[in-house]
């Protein structure tokens, strides 16, 4: 079960700008019904997960999941305030988490794009040119920052 509702959950996340098109344009939804399904939606995804994180050690995958369902709690928000101005501002709070995510690696000794490189490649880590395709790597993240506050910006 929880497998399927993760699976859901990525899926309407990234059809998300496509569904509230539909639903609130379209459709003509009213704005406290989606929201009270983002907000229901988002409770069941965080309580799935928290049962399955008791089990799960890896911190990293906790995190994102907290995370994804703290956004989704937010965008609940519009049940409250019955405006759709935070249903509007989650892909811009999505691009903003991913740019922090990238942002702070590169203060790290590893950025986030070398270490999807090496988990992709894992000989790189002993490659004579590691420190090459470090600094490459490095660049790419960099750029990677600038496509996400272009890309918040726009949304």
């Amino acid at each position: 079960m929880a497998k399927k509702l993760r699976i859901v959950f990525n899926i309407l996340s990234a059809l998300y700008p496509v569904v509230v098109f539909f639903l609130l344009i379209v459709l003509k939804l009213p704005i406290r019904i989606f929201s009270l399904f983002i907000l229901i939606f988002g409770l069941g995804y965080l309580l799935v997960s928290a049962l399955k994180g008791k089990q799960d050690k890896k911190k990293s995958e906790r995190r994102v999941v907290l995370f994804s369902s703290l956004l989704f709690l937010l965008m609940a928000g519009s049940f409250i305030t019955n405006s759709s101005i935070f249903i509007r501002l989650y892909s811009f709070f999505v691009n903003m988490g991913m740019f922090f995510l990238f942002f702070s690696s590169l203060f790290l000794p590893e950025p986030i794009v070398y270490r999807f490189a090496t988990l992709a490649q894992p000989s790189i880590r002993q490659s004579i040119t590691r420190e090459k395709v470090k600094a490459y790597c490095r660049k790419v993240t960099v750029l990677w920052c600038f496509f996400f506050i272009g890309n918040g910006s726009v949304a």
